[in-house]
C-alpha cells in the first residue's frame, strides 16, 4: 500500500506543478489516470516458433529463451565473442 500512496502523492505533486506552469496536456493525462479512465495497456502477443500464441507466462519466457539462444549463438556473434576475448588484456 505504501508504494501506491507514494505514486499517488508524486502524481498529484506533478499535476499541481503542471497546472501551475500551464502544461495542460500532462495535467489532463494525470487527471484521467487518477479518475480511472485510462485502461491498462496490455502487452503484445508473443508467438511460438510454430506460429501459435504463447498462452502462459512460462511459454512466453521459453519462447524468449529460444529467441535469444538462436540470436546469440549465431555464427557472427560467436566470432565477435572470440575476437573480444583475444583482445582482452591479460
Amino acid at each position: 500500500m505504501y508504494d501506491r500512496e507514494v505514486f499517488l502523492y508524486n502524481l498529484c505533486d506533478e499535476l499541481e506543478t503542471d497546472i501551475g506552469q500551464n502544461h495542460l496536456g500532462p495535467a489532463f493525462s494525470a487527471i484521467r489516470l487518477l479518475s480511472g479512465k485510462i485502461k491498462e495497456v496490455t502487452g503484445t502477443t508473443i508467438y511460438k516458433s510454430d506460429g501459435s500464441p504463447c498462452l502462459s507466462e512460462e511459454e512466453t519466457l521459453e519462447r524468449w529463451r529460444e529467441h535469444f539462444i538462436s540470436a546469440l549463438n549465431h555464427l557472427v556473434c560467436r566470432q565477435m565473442s572470440l575476437t573480444m576475448k583475444q583482445h582482452q588484456p591479460q
